[in-house]
């Protein structure tokens, strides 16, 4: 290798790294590792949203169960099934899950391992589920609305579908 050739290539790479990175930068694209400028810099709303599961229960509403304490899944995985499922899907699908959910509560619940939550301590039968988005704002405030909300025709369990 000729002297200054190691130079060169350093002050190539370095210039074609600068480069990326303001082309990444004045496209607001995620170029990693070369510019992760917009992964920083996204525009969020007011506040997190937060999803709560409530029971439908002999007692009443049994409120505030995380998505996660509903079905055996990772935490994090059962938020996104309710968002795709339930509040984003078909009616006739979140209602199958709602069946399938209820069983599953009425039938054997299950323990804490690793990434998944332990099932929701609730009285049976669970005849009932209702799904509420809660909005932090930034401003102190919380506000909440009814996503969605299923009761089986007979109290009990809810038929099979």
């Amino acid at each position: 290798m000729r002297p200054g050739r190691g130079l060169s290539l350093a002050l190539a790479a370095t210039a074609a790294q600068l480069a990326a990175g303001a082309i990444a930068t004045l496209l607001d694209r995620n170029l990693w590792p070369a510019c992760s400028y917009n992964m920083f810099n996204d525009a969020f709303d007011d506040g997190p949203a937060a999803l709560v599961v409530d029971v439908l229960t002999p007692a009443g509403w049994d409120d505030g169960h995380s998505a996660g304490a509903t079905f055996p899944v990772p935490f994090f995985r059962a938020t996104e099934v309710y968002e795709h499922v339930v509040l984003s899907g078909e009616p006739v699908e979140a209602v199958r899950f709602a069946h399938r959910v209820l069983d599953r509560l009425n039938t054997r619940s299950w323990r804490a391992f690793d990434e998944i939550r332990r099932s929701a301590a609730v009285s049976r039968p669970v005849h009932g589920l209702r799904v509420r988005v809660l909005e932090h704002r930034l401003d102190g405030e919380t506000r909440e609305h009814l996503a969605f909300e299923h009761r089986c025709p007979d109290f009990g369990v809810c038929p099979a579908r």
